[in-house]
């Protein structure tokens, strides 16, 4: 078999003339990138459903497993009991003001206030700091740091 040899190309050097510009490519957002923002949005939804009393449409958000921590208070584990939890507490809507949302991979941090009526019609204000982990599109998981604020 013959081998044969690639012909060096010509190089042709013109002086005074810039070389081409590269355009550069459009960056198309990385599944990493987008998935903070999903999660926010998924964040944004559920919380409106709760100010609505609309706990089933906050739950359509969380996975069947989902868990929250209160931290220093109490652990609830899945849709069921946060169900019952959320009937329990909220006996009119919150009201929250989400002021802060910090996302990255599964993790979001959502930095606000809420208050809550409760069947004394007392209102109690806090502030809070939830960091939820998600699964799939879906809230799996809730630390939640509240502090209530003193008059």
């Amino acid at each position: 078999m013959k081998a044969y040899k690639r012909a060096a190309r010509p190089t042709l050097l013109l002086v005074g003339i810039a070389p081409p510009v590269m355009k550069t490519a459009r960056r198309v957002p990385s599944k990493e990138f987008a998935m903070p923002e999903q999660n926010k949005t998924v964040l944004l939804k559920a919380n409106a459903a709760i100010s609505k009393l609309d706990f089933e449409g906050f739950l359509k958000f969380c996975t069947d497993d989902v868990k929250w921590t209160m931290v220093g208070e109490q652990t609830i584990d899945g849709k069921e009991a946060v169900r019952s939890w959320m009937k329990e507490t909220y006996v009119e809507a919150p009201d929250f003001d989400a002021k802060t949302l910090i996302a990255e991979g599964d993790w979001l941090a959502a930095l606000g206030e809420i208050s809550i009526k409760d069947q004394d019609g007392s209102v109690t204000r806090s502030s809070y700091c939830d960091i939820w982990r998600f699964r799939d599109g879906k809230m799996a998981e809730l630390k939640a740091y509240v502090v209530e604020a003193k008059p």
